[in-house]
């Protein structure tokens, strides 16, 4: 169904974001962006 469809779509742009951080954390671009910006 339709709800199942968006659930799923929802669930996978999650995931992404969250693989996407893990990614900055990792290769300390996270780290690096937020000392250059002074957060």
């Amino acid at each position: 169904s339709n709800a199942d469809a968006l659930a799923e779509i929802i669930a996978t742009a999650a995931l992404a974001g969250e693989l996407s951080l893990l990614a900055a954390l990792a290769s300390r671009h996270l780290a690096s962006a937020h000392e250059d910006l002074g957060r």
